[in-house]
């Protein structure tokens, strides 16, 4: 009783500082596997605030910062939530109890794409081939990782690593898959990362 008690009162704490510091953010709930924000996904408007951990909400975040801490009320939400607003796209990581909420700021939208074969090609001997799209059109966290792919040769082009968080998803990602961005960029799976905060996959761009 004393945590349900407790739990609704940091809700309503938390409904309280996004309505004062906060912005209107449309929530968006997936279903399927296809375009997660669009309008039939649409599930309720709330006052949202967010800052990156460390931060007081007068400071501005730091660079490459893909988590946050959401302020609104989240006995409307749920983790694999969208929120959609003045600062961007944010997807709901976990809702941890007496705790605000673990958001991350997406900055691509992403597809993935599990081949039906591989090739020759210039990456690895490996290159997309047609395949079945599992996952269509996903707002997600695209950052570099920092690591490279290997030793550059004379005139080669050195290959970055990057990150890539989602939400839970209807459909398991898996090593190999392919998946491109809004922007064209194209990426493989090298490995893929269950938790409780979603998915984090390490990926390798491919060479154009």
């Amino acid at each position: 009783m004393y945590g349900t008690k407790l739990q609704a009162l940091v809700a309503k704490g938390l409904a309280v500082a996004g309505r004062v510091r906060g912005a209107p953010y449309v929530v968006y709930r997936p279903k399927g596997t296809s375009q997660p924000t669009s309008q039939r996904n649409r599930h309720v408007v709330l006052n949202a605030a967010f800052s990156a951990p460390g931060n007081t909400a007068s400071q501005a975040p730091g660079y490459g910062q893909p988590l946050w801490q959401g302020y609104f009320d989240a006995r409307f939400t749920q983790a694999g939530d969208y929120l959609v607003g003045a600062s961007g796209t944010f997807f709901i990581a976990q809702q941890w109890p007496g705790l605000s909420v673990q958001c991350v700021l997406t900055n691509r939208s992403v597809t993935i794409v599990r081949p039906t074969a591989a090739g020759q090609g210039n990456y690895s001997g490996f290159f997309a081939s047609p395949g079945e799209r599992v996952i269509i059109g996903w707002p997600a966290s695209i950052l570099e990782s920092g690591e490279h792919a290997g030793s550059a040769k004379p005139a080669e082009t050195r290959l970055g690593t990057w990150q890539i968080l989602l939400p839970v998803l209807p459909t398991a990602p898996h090593v190999a898959d392919v998946i491109t961005d809004d922007l064209g960029a194209t990426y493989v799976i090298g490995s893929a990362e269950e938790s409780s905060l979603g998915w984090r996959l390490l990926v390798r761009q491919l060479a154009a």
